[in-house]
């Protein structure tokens, strides 16, 4: 355990104000209260690499707060292929394969839940309803995936920037200052694009007052963003 990763104890699953997003999301408060594996709780500071491509997959993790960054490894360049926030899984792939398929870093100071792979996998094997509930998630995580790759594909490149700012700030009132952890080049990476052409569009909707940032945070003015973007769709 190093001083960027602190093991805080156990996490309480019947009191998590996330469970309800989780795999555990369709099991009741009894169940949670006698759940037959530990589940450890995290804190993990800014930086915090958390898992690693290749490495044994002998954990599992839910994020309860913070952002953590999915990267894999390709020959001339590490992909951004992911973002995760509340309640947001990755690594449950231990369950069917030995290694991590992604390396995962804290973008925020994050709170998380860690899981033991092979408790869980005794717990699906004795209860097939949490195999169903863990294979839901998945699903949804894969879904999210796909339509991700169908933006970077589909879409011009002021729409990736939009679509990606309307998906990122939709669940926060609007103009709320949200935190966004990401370099120009990272979030060129992830929408497919150059770190210049995200600038430019990016300092674009900031002379039109759709959007403003400053150190690490955004504010966005959701309903007029999004009419811009009905607008500009042709």
């Amino acid at each position: 355990m190093t001083d960027l990763l602190e093991n805080i104890g156990v996490a309480p699953c019947s009191t998590c104000p996330i469970h309800r997003w989780s795999i555990f999301s369709g099991l009741s408060i009894t169940d949670l209260q006698h759940l037959p594996l530990r589940v450890s709780d995290l804190a993990a500071a800014a930086g915090t690499v958390l898992s690693q491509e290749g490495s044994p997959a002998r954990h599992a993790f839910v994020v309860r707060q913070g952002v953590i960054k999915l990267e894999r490894y390709g020959a001339e360049e590490t992909q951004l292929i992911g973002l995760l926030r509340s309640g947001d899984i990755w690594g449950f792939e231990g369950l069917d394969l030995p290694d991590y398929q992604h390396t995962a870093t804290a973008l925020l100071a994050s709170r998380i839940c860690s899981l033991e792979v092979d408790a869980l996998q005794a717990w699906c094997e004795r209860e097939p309803r949490v195999r169903q509930a863990i294979r839901k998630r998945l699903q949804l995580a894969q879904q999210e995936t796909e339509e991700h790759l169908l933006l970077v594909l589909s879409s011009s490149a002021e729409r990736r920037v939009i679509r990606f700012l309307l998906r990122w700030c939709g669940d926060y009132p609007d103009g709320q200052k949200i935190a966004l952890p990401l370099s120009r080049q990272e979030l060129a990476n992830y929408l497919g694009m150059s770190k210049e052409h995200v600038s430019r569009i990016m300092a674009k909707l900031k002379r039109q007052r759709l959007l403003r940032e400053q150190h690490g945070w955004i504010q966005v003015q959701y309903p007029l963003l999004r009419q811009y973007l009905q607008d500009n769709s042709a």
